[in-house]
C-alpha cells in the first residue's frame, strides 16, 4: 500500500507494527529513501527478513515529503512514543501542517522540563497526544481529540488500538 501513496513523498518511508504477542508491542522501522529503497524491495531476502521481523495483526505506514524539518532520519515517520502503560504507548504518522503550530509549540514548551528534539509540527503533535494520555484512562473524546488541535477528529478504538483521523482526511 505504501507504494500506492508514494507520490505523496519519497524523502522517507516507515511502518509501525503492533503485535500483542511480543514484549515490544510496537516495532517501528523507518529510513530515508523511497519505499522500494527503505524496505529493500530489490533484495528479496532482505525484504522478506524485514517483513518477518515486523509481523503483527495491525500496522500503520507513512511516506514523507518534507514541508518542514530536515532531511534526516529523525524526521522520518511513524513516530513512536513508548510508555510503561500499554494504553499510553503509541505510534503515529502525520501529513499536513498544523495551522496553530507556533501556539501549540509554546504550549508544549511551557512545562519547565519539556524539550523538543525536532523543529516540526509532528513532534509537537506527538507530545500533545502524549499529554492527552498522561492521566489515568480518560474519556475517548479527551484522549482522541484534544480541542486545541482545531480540526474535527474521528477515533476508532478498542482496548488495544486506536485510530485518529480527520473526517476531511487532513490534519
Amino acid at each position: 500500500m505504501l507504494l500506492d501513496i508514494q507520490n505523496r513523498g519519497q524523502l522517507s518511508a516507515g511502518m509501525t507494527v503492533w503485535n500483542p504477542e511480543r514484549n515490544q508491542l510496537l516495532a517501528t522501522y523507518k529510513e530515508l529513501g523511497s519505499v522500494s529503497e527503505v524496505f529493500r524491495m530489490s533484495h528479496r531476502g532482505k525484504y522478506e527478513s524485514l517483513m518477518e521481523q515486523h509481523v503483527g495483526p495491525a500496522a500503520i505506514g507513512h511516506v514523507r515529503y518534507a514541508t518542514c524539518g530536515a532531511e534526516d532520519r529523525g524526521y522520518a515517520q511513524p513516530l513512536e512514543r513508548p510508555h510503561i502503560q500499554k494504553h499510553k504507548w503509541f505510534s503515529f504518522g502525520f501529513n499536513g501542517q498544523l495551522a496553530n503550530y507556533a501556539a501549540l509549540r509554546e504550549e508544549v514548551l511551557a512545562g519547565s522540563d519539556n524539550h523538543l528534539v525536532r523543529d516540526n509540527d509532528t513532534e509537537v503533535l506527538m507530545h500533545i497526544l502524549g499529554m492527552a494520555l498522561s492521566g489515568d484512562r480518560q474519556s475517548r473524546s479527551d484522549r482522541c481529540a484534544p480541542e486545541h488541535l482545531r480540526s474535527p477528529r474521528r477515533c476508532l478504538e478498542s482496548d488495544d488500538a486506536r485510530c485518529l483521523r480527520s473526517p476531511a482526511g487532513g490534519p
